[in-house]
């Protein structure tokens, strides 16, 4: 017979057993109400930040909204003379804009599910060609090559600005890539097997450096320049993404390029439990350096002023007026008998003056200050009908050389006598009067505006920040050049 107590003694009877089931229960309660500790602290983290950016978003809207009423009143008291500042005032107003998309992206982290609209089936060819609309300007800008090949059969179902919010923020991410060697940007779409479909973007950009891989998709982690960028693109593109069940991820990088892939269910799979970009703010937020250093622990610069910022980078916001900005087709002209491409600082200016108000600059070209060569060029454009304004610089002074004013004149229609007079007037501010010497002129040829200006880079800029940026612009009140060329042609 046994003696219960033999194997009570040697730790292998059933006594022994049960203590080390008790022991691993206890340890696997302990792990478990750590564990809901933990996510307790997490949720509460959640809700704070949630809380956090509501606030946030609320206090900043406000001044930020009588800020832009301010700049309204100013502009408008300011009335025509507010055209000389008008690259600081859109400077002013395009930062503004940049807080509110930021105010907006941080609302999308603390937005709940339940606000997401009603889905409808959405085609994403139909949404990738209207998103590209949005950025094409951009990408024509910067002489960039964009690449469309769309064949993805499938729609979907999702929130149509979410999508487009992601598709958005892909383009213009490939955009910034490649704007610096002048690369390409392919788009293309197929069909996810059944389940629905994928979108990716590639771009011959510099790519992503490996040891910034695993940071590209953290909040406010961003490898564009000051101004560019608020690291929240990839991070709520991914978090919107998420909320139907899908993907957004770095397919491949490398020197020659990077290519992003999208994801995208026919019928989303709400995941309840995922906070995953709520959970990457809060990571985001609590590794951040201090106030004042960067990721390296550098102290920013504090030397750049607005100055400093390209003109090229402003916006020309819809501040002036509630109807849309309308962008001309221009010419420009450059009469001379000794520039050339590399010295012509006159007829640069007034393309990139141009171009930074946002028109398009259809043609450039230098002819010697010679009449019949300048109205051969001049009848050429009048001509076109794709060209609405021509700017000629050069030629209008007093000597025997300077003739565009006699080879303009023949072929004007209706002369603007009110444009010299008033270039002339402003003028007189600067060089006071010298300003009789010009002859500068406008006028009005087969539905084209012309306007003849000195040669010098200083008379250039007065004429276009005083005078044409303003005329030009479809959104000057109370009227202006650009909303008459429709009826310019009537009978």
């Amino acid at each position: 017979m046994i003696d219960p107590s033999d194997s009570k003694m040697d730790g292998s009877g059933p006594t022994a057993e049960i203590e080390r089931l008790e022991r691993a229960l206890a340890a696997a309660l302990a792990q478990l109400r750590e564990t809901r500790h933990r996510q307790l602290v997490q949720n509460e983290k959640l809700a704070a930040v949630g809380e956090l950016i509501a606030g946030v978003a609320h206090e900043i809207n406000n001044p930020l909204a009588v800020m832009l009423g301010y700049v309204n009143l100013v502009t408008h008291e300011l009335g025509p003379t507010a055209w000389s500042v008008r690259m600081e005032v859109d400077l002013i107003l395009q930062q503004i804009a940049r807080v509110q998309r930021i105010i907006d992206s941080l609302l999308y982290i603390a937005r709940p599910k339940r606000d997401v609209a009603v889905l409808t089936p959405e085609d994403l060819n139909i949404l990738v060609q209207e998103s590209l609309g949005l950025v094409l300007d951009q990408a024509q800008r910067n002489a960039l090559r964009v690449c469309i090949d769309l064949r993805a059969t499938h729609s979907v179902r999702i929130g149509r600005h979410d999508l487009q919010q992601i598709i958005v923020n892909l383009l213009v991410n490939a955009c910034h890539a490649v704007e610096a060697n002048r690369g390409s940007i392919e788009i293309g779409s197929r069909d996810w097997d059944e389940r629905g479909i994928v979108l990716s973007v590639r771009d011959t950009g510099p790519g992503v450096p490996p040891d910034l891989v695993d940071k590209i998709f953290r909040p406010f982690f961003t490898t564009k320049g000051a101004g560019k960028g608020t690291g929240l693109g990839l991070a709520v593109s991914t978090g919107l993404i998420r909320r139907y069940g899908g993907t957004l991820t770095l397919a491949q990088s490398s020197t020659s390029g990077t290519e992003f892939c999208l994801r995208v269910l026919g019928e989303p799979v709400f995941d309840e439990e995922d906070t995953w970009l709520a959970q990457t703010l809060v990571s985001s937020l609590e590794s951040r350096p201090e106030p004042g250093a960067d990721e390296t622990g550098a102290q920013p610069s504090a030397n750049r002023q607005p100055h400093d910022i390209p003109a090229t980078e402003t916006l020309m916001t819809e501040h002036f007026d509630d109807r849309g900005f309308l962008p001309l087709s221009i010419a420009v002209l450059t009469v001379s008998d000794s520039r050339t491409e590399d010295n012509d600082r006159s007829g640069q200016l007034l393309v990139e003056r141009a171009e930074a108000a946002g028109h398009r600059v259809m043609a450039k070209r230098i002819v010697p200050d010679d009449i019949y060569r300048m109205r051969a060029v001049f009848s050429e454009w009048i001509a076109d009908p794709e060209i609405q304004v021509i700017l000629s610089t050069g030629g209008t002074g007093v000597t025997g050389r300077d003739s565009t004013p006699e080879a303009v004149a023949p072929l004007l229609d209706k002369p603007l006598e009110g444009f010299g007079e008033l270039f002339r007037s402003v003028s007189l501010e600067e060089i006071g009067t010298s300003t009789l010497q010009s002859r500068a002129l406008g006028g009005l040829a087969n539905g084209t505006f012309i306007f003849c200006l000195p040669g010098s880079s200083g008379a250039c800029r007065t004429a276009w920040d005083r005078i044409l940026l303003a005329q030009l612009d479809s959104r000057t009140r109370p009227c202006n050049f650009a909303q008459l060329i429709p009826r310019l042609l009537e009978r």
